[in-house]
């Protein structure tokens, strides 16, 4: 027998041992999953695994519409909630325990369901493409498998493989006489032609091949965080459901970085006394940074806008945002992407990502209506 109980901090070490992705995620995010992190337990108080869930993006954006539109019919969007659990492996208790955690998810899902009847909630799952176990087993309690995901990763210890790009260099708040920065936002903007850089000795700067980045420069602000900017972006580049801003937010507080590139509106007279105002839509691309574990970060949130594709513009933000997290001592950049995204795919083998593991995502539809099986 073995029984499910709350989440301890006490339980880390464990699950730590059993799956350092599962401990990071807890590490990182376990003051808000109150009531959604679980660890199962013999009778005798062994450590039997662990399931967590994560409201995604999508969750969170399908809220904001519920306080915007307080009445109304159901949303279609799927609003998905992120599950993981995992059993010790090899124990003679682990199959009962995958059941039991499974149900877990499941039932939080239903209940989530319960409390917000206009969402369409959807419990969403990743499992190793290889594992042909672990698939039968989620599509014997109802999930079914919808899309493949690939791991993609970039060695970090020679660079020099790294397509030509110009090097945007990263001016300090102490460089523009402003605070030190609480959070790590590093944003590029677009000068005018022909504007002179103080660190040339006044020398006009010279442009380069590609059109987009030819006036792009470094600059921080603590007040260019624009979150709606954001927001507008990543409704765009991820089939209309933005990413969370709540989630950018916090990867901020907890050492992540956000780097951004801008096209200011107006452009002031001499960029580089006053840092350019951000108005709405000139928000060009952005990429998010952060710690995995010792050696690994994400590279994340990358999107760009549609009338500055194909002009070289992620590709330089991307070389340099990898060349700063080797200068910080990371070894391996790590990325995910949807297999059929064949334009991103591209972009990353470019910058030298390769593919290190393949992920199948599982939806578990809460509402009859919308099941297709």
């Amino acid at each position: 027998m073995l029984r499910i109980r709350p989440f301890e901090t006490g339980d880390l070490l464990k699950i730590r041992a059993m799956n350092t992705d599962m401990a990071e995620d807890l590490m990182s995010h376990g003051n808000r999953m109150a009531d959604s992190a679980v660890t199962a337990v013999s009778e005798e108080g062994a450590f039997l695994g662990a399931a967590y869930v994560l409201r995604t993006s999508s969750f969170k954006e399908g809220l904001r519409i519920l306080e915007e539109e307080p009445a109304g019919e159901t949303i279609p969007a799927r609003c998905f909630l992120k599950g993981v659990f995992q059993a010790v492996p090899g124990r003679e208790e682990e199959v009962e325990c995958s059941e039991a955690l499974l149900r877990f998810l499941q039932d939080y899902t239903g209940k989530t369901q319960e409390s917000y009847p206009r969402l369409r909630v959807v419990l969403q799952l990743f499992g190793d493409s290889s594992r042909l176990s672990y698939q039968e087993f989620l599509m014997s309690a109802g999930f079914q498998p919808k899309a493949l995901m690939s791991v993609m990763e970039r060695d970090l210890g020679d660079l020099s493989d790294l397509p030509e790009h110009k090097k945007l260099y990263f001016r300090t708040a102490e460089d523009q006489g402003l605070p030190k920065l609480e959070k790590r936002v590093k944003g590029f903007f677009r000068r005018l032609a022909g504007s002179i850089d103080p660190r040339s000795g006044g020398e006009e700067k010279r442009g380069t091949s590609v059109p987009a980045l030819r006036d792009l420069q470094y600059y921080t602000s603590a007040h260019h965080w624009d979150p709606e900017a954001y927001r507008l972006l990543s409704k765009a580049c991820f089939q209309g459901m933005p990413d969370s801003t709540e989630d950018i937010d916090f990867l901020l507080d907890h050492g992540g970085t956000f780097y951004f590139a801008e096209e200011p509106v107006p452009e002031p007279e001499n960029v580089w006394d006053e840092a350019p105002h951000f108005t709405p839509g000139s928000l060009i691309a952005t990429v998010m940074t952060w710690r995995i574990d010792r050696e690994t970060a994400a590279t994340e949130n990358i999107c760009c806008r549609e009338d500055f594709r194909r002009l070289g513009v992620t590709t330089g933000i991307l070389a340099n945002v990898l060349e700063e997290l080797r200068e910080e001592g990371f070894k391996t950049a790590r990325l995910n992407i949807f297999s059929d995204n064949i334009p991103a795919y591209r972009l990353y083998r470019n910058l030298g990502y390769e593919i290190v593991r393949n992920l199948i995502e599982y939806h578990y539809e809460i509402r009859p209506e919308y099941r297709d099986y």
